[in-house]
């Protein structure tokens, strides 16, 4: 048989499994999010006692912007080649594997006895962390049918949410239990060991995904694990097993370019995921470190203002999701990144005037605000990738949002410091306007809500 008659069929085995929902999926799709509360975890509670880790550990704003920003340094790098390793090796080992590397950098980190310790652990720690989100949508897309993955697909900030939340309430509790914060900042960060080896017991029991084996020519393999996860033998395929070139990330480039909606999706996809981050990073995500270090309020109270913040973020996760189907991906992210650019002008006005109850009594609808524009990135993103280049376009695309983190969360400490409170507003409204702009031109309207990757 030909591989265009390979390919026939296997398109037709993929279109079809699109539109069947799975059970197994959905777990597989809950796991996914579920994990993201750790990453959550593992990415921003450094920024809840970062004054305090500067004089724990004797260093200064400089290299603490680096330790917090050492995650997403190390989380670009498994972004990248992360989502190629999961179109190589599978869905299920990669995984698996990000979770055991969690579990331990996790730990090691709250060992560090110096700032150089602490900024090597992190970074390894980060790798794990981008590798997961790009196999995590990469099994939702391929598990969970199409409309359905899109709404659990925009939920994953439901989960960062939920993990920034927990880790303020924790360290609240800390606090207020009298832990001294030498000691309270270490259990933060090494409790992110215990939420990972959770998740890893919870995964090693999720099979391999459908449409991985079918694009590895692996049809036997794919049958047989349809008939357990959907019940369906999948008729369509033969009973042999065929060898097929395995594809590139080159050739994912020029595939996505043959096809101008698709196109414009993937590049859309890498400009919200950047504008979103380069909002977030230098004010709302480092809220807590913003609010101690110029002391418009103390460790304690800038801990429960992010808590305020975090809660709110919660239910904005929660909310837009279930608008998107009646809303579709464009109006979504006009109306998002439209309402962040509302939100950061008052907060400009608050910081250059120094009318800090303002700002702090703007921080519930701003947290509302906040997690809006980053649901739709990745999940576009990972949407319009067929199969066997989704891992690879999931991970590539999933570098945009830890670029900008890597790069302010190293700058704008020192910036605070040389030029003031007002650099922060500045730099997050200038990335919600571009956001903005790009959901209005660039995103198009033909990338509507149930959008199918392969055609029958």
């Amino acid at each position: 048989m030909a591989s265009t008659d390979y390919n026939d069929l296997m398109n037709k085995a993929i279109s079809y499994l699109i539109e069947k929902h799975s059970v197994t999926g959905y777990r597989i799709g809950m796991l996914m999010i579920a994990s993201i509360f750790v990453d959550a975890w593992d990415l921003y509670a450094i920024t809840l006692f970062g004054t305090t880790i500067e004089q724990v550990l004797h260093t200064t704003p400089v290299l603490f912007g680096l330790a917090a920003a050492a995650t997403q340094g190390g989380a670009i790098v498994g972004t990248i080649s992360g989502g190629w390793l999961t179109d190589k090796i599978g869905r299920r080992p990669s995984f698996i594997l990000t979770m055991v590397i969690l579990t331990l950098f996790a730990v090691l980190q709250a060992f560090s006895q110096n700032i150089w310790q602490l900024i090597f652990f992190r970074f390894i720690l980060g790798y794990p962390i981008g590798m997961d989100i790009a196999v995590g949508y990469t099994y939702i897309m391929e598990y969970v049918k199409k409309g359905t993955r899109e709404v659990m697909g925009n939920f994953w900030q439901a989960a960062f949410a939920s993990g920034d939340l927990a880790g303020a309430a924790v360290a609240y509790y800390l606090v207020i239990s009298h832990i001294p914060y030498s000691m309270a900042w270490r259990w933060i960060l090494g409790l992110g060991g215990l939420w990972a080896i959770i998740i890893l017991i919870l995964r090693l029991g999720i099979p391999e995904s459908v449409m991985w084996e079918i694009k590895q020519g692996h049809f036997k393999r794919a049958k047989e694990l349809s008939l357990k996860t959907y019940n369906d033998p999948l008729t369509m395929l033969p009973e042999v097993d065929v060898k097929l070139p395995k594809p590139k990330l080159r050739e994912w480039f020029a595939f996505a370019r043959k096809d101008p909606i698709r196109w414009r999706g993937v590049v859309f996809g890498w400009l919200t995921n950047w504008s979103q981050s380069a909002e977030a990073a230098p004010f709302g995500l480092i809220l807590a470190y913003f609010l101690a270090y110029f002391k418009i309020t103390t460790v304690l109270g800038s801990i429960m203002w992010t808590m305020v913040f975090y809660a709110m973020g919660l239910v904005s996760s929660i909310v837009w999701p279930l608008l998107l189907p009646k809303i579709g991906h464009k109006k979504f992210q006009i109306i998002t990144y439209g309402l962040m650019v509302i939100v950061l002008s008052i907060a400009l006005y608050a910081v250059l005037t120094k009318t800090w109850i303002i700002l702090l009594y703007l921080l519930p609808l701003w947290g509302f605000a906040q997690f809006g524009p980053a649901q739709s990135g990745m999940t576009i993103s990972s949407m319009v990738a067929p199969p066997e280049f989704k891992g690879t376009a999931s991970g590539f695309a999933y570098q945009f949002v830890k670029w900008p983190y890597f790069i302010f969360y190293i700058i704008v400490p020192p910036l605070m410091a040389m030029v003031g409170s007002w650099i922060n507003p500045v730099l997050a409204l200038i990335f919600a306007v571009i956001g903005l702009l790009g959901s209005i031109f660039i995103l198009p309207d033909e990338l509507s809500f149930g959008y199918k990757e392969v055609q029958a």
